[in-house]
């Protein structure tokens, strides 16, 4: 069995990596061997990423979003499509969102959407 742990730093991924340990040693009957995969190296999107445990992935990201409205016996139609542009940043309360910027698709947002998008 092989998993890789992502985390905050590398005291929160050795008791998240103990937990699993003793769960699959106690609950499962399999005991796990002690080698660890500390690093992984993956292509996506056509860029090369290189993931090490306990190191910080990255802080930004983009998420894609569509708001449909359907209404009673009529078809439904698209109302907005966009993204939204995140930087993030870790605090002592953990990752928070330092920049969020939203970029709409759709020259114009109906005055139907009655929550900030």
């Amino acid at each position: 069995m092989k998993f890789f742990i992502p985390s905050m730093g590398p005291e929160n991924a050795e008791v998240v990596y103990l937990g699993i340990r003793t769960f699959l040693a106690n609950e499962w009957g399999f005991p796990l061997t002690a080698r660890r995969v500390h690093k992984l190296s993956y292509t996506s999107k056509g860029q090369r990423q290189d993931v090490t445990v306990g190191r910080q992935i990255g802080t930004d990201h983009e998420t894609v979003f569509a708001i449909f409205e359907t209404l009673q016996d009529q078809p439904t139609q698209i109302l907005c499509t966009g993204r939204y542009l995140d930087k993030l940043a870790w605090s002592p309360a953990g990752l928070r969102f330092r920049e969020k910027t939203c970029v709409y698709d759709s020259t114009l947002i109906p005055g139907s959407i009655v929550f900030p998008l």
